[in-house]
């Protein structure tokens, strides 16, 4: 869409709950590099949470008596991907082209499919 209209793209939110333990830094690695790699904007779901007993998706957390922990594992993680330290995801992680530019390509690449909006 970016490339075909010239347009930016905003990924409105998108996290990874804290409770998820097993890949929850890939996958925030994942997304994140992926949204670098494409200049694709996007906003985390969510910055902070307010009196809450349990984590959610915040990278800030605040308990009932008001006592604020960070997480430290992701905020670094994400500091890294956005400054560049961190490597952009490997390309097997990349999607699939559409079914119209795979086909094209398995034709030797002779033939040019367009869709419409």
């Amino acid at each position: 869409l970016a490339r075909t209209h010239r347009v930016p793209v905003f990924s409105n939110q998108w996290g990874v709950k804290h409770s998820v333990r097993s890949g929850r830094l890939a996958y925030a690695s994942d997304v994140a590099g992926l949204f670098e790699e494409r200049r694709i904007h996007s906003a985390l779901w969510i910055w902070r949470s307010y009196r809450n007993e349990k984590w959610g998706f915040e990278l800030v957390h605040e308990d009932k008596e008001r006592r604020e922990t960070e997480d430290v594992p992701l905020m670094r993680l994400l500091n890294g991907v956005w400054s560049g330290q961190v490597s952009s995801p490997s390309p097997s992680l990349l999607p699939p082209p559409p079914p119209q530019e795979a086909e094209s390509l398995a034709m030797g690449g002779r033939f040019k499919c367009s869709t419409a909006l």
